[in-house]
């Protein structure tokens, strides 16, 4: 005896695998990553200058400190000398009252371009920053080093970061900025005197003051 079909006009199920999606599933799903997209590559784009200002800044901090780590190694003094518009080399200057990199006792120790390791950034700073860090007058010079060079000392201090036992004062500043952020922003960094420390700051121009 055969069995009857109960259900003679039932819709087939569509046709999927185990973890397989239907149609409409993946039409769906491309329709939600497509507004994701819209949405957070604007905002991925937007951030990318700030952080690019933030990376620099961090890059230079870091290698200052090499500078000075490396003239406590060596017991020579090593320099930090600026040029352009964002590049810098550090070499060691057996000499500490030599004026620049060209006096080198070594090959360069190392070389850096932040204006082209991140586009946009620059030596400068944005109208009206204060100075750095004290905010007691508008800044100035994007590189306020003597002749344009951080000096380091065998002792991990500046050249010029006058006697021990004397309070610690800013001998050295660096301002970056980037005009493709919206507000322009600009950072900076400190070569504290006496005992080398590098310190690095963001201007907030909300509150008109300097933030580490």
């Amino acid at each position: 005896m055969h069995e009857v079909d109960s259900h003679p006009h039932r819709t087939p199920r569509p046709l999927r695998g185990p973890a397989g999606f239907t149609l409409v599933e993946l039409v769906v799903t491309l329709a939600v990553a497509a507004v994701l997209a819209a949405v957070l590559v604007p905002m991925y784009v937007a951030r990318l200058p700030e952080a690019r200002l933030r990376a620099a800044a961090h890059d230079l901090a870091g290698d200052l400190r090499l500078a000075r780590s490396l003239a406590v190694a060596d017991d020579k003094p090593y320099f930090v000398c600026f040029s352009g518009s964002g590049a810098y080399q550090i070499d060691r200057v057996d000499d500490p009252a030599a004026a620049d990199c060209a006096s080198a006792s070594t090959p360069t120790e190392r070389a850096a371009n932040l204006a082209t390791a991140y586009p946009g950034v620059r030596y400068g700073f944005a109208a009206g920053v204060a100075d750095c860090p004290a905010a007691g007058g508008v800044a100035a010079d994007p590189l306020a080093f003597p002749s344009d060079r951080a000096v380091f000392t065998p002792k991990g201090g500046s050249a010029t970061g006058g006697q021990p036992g004397a309070p610690v004062q800013p001998v050295g500043l660096v301002y970056l900025t980037n005009p493709d952020t919206a507000p322009q922003q600009t950072w900076c960094v400190e070569v504290q005197g006496v005992v080398g420390n590098i310190r690095i700051y963001r201007w907030d121009a909300t509150a008109g003051s300097w933030t580490s």
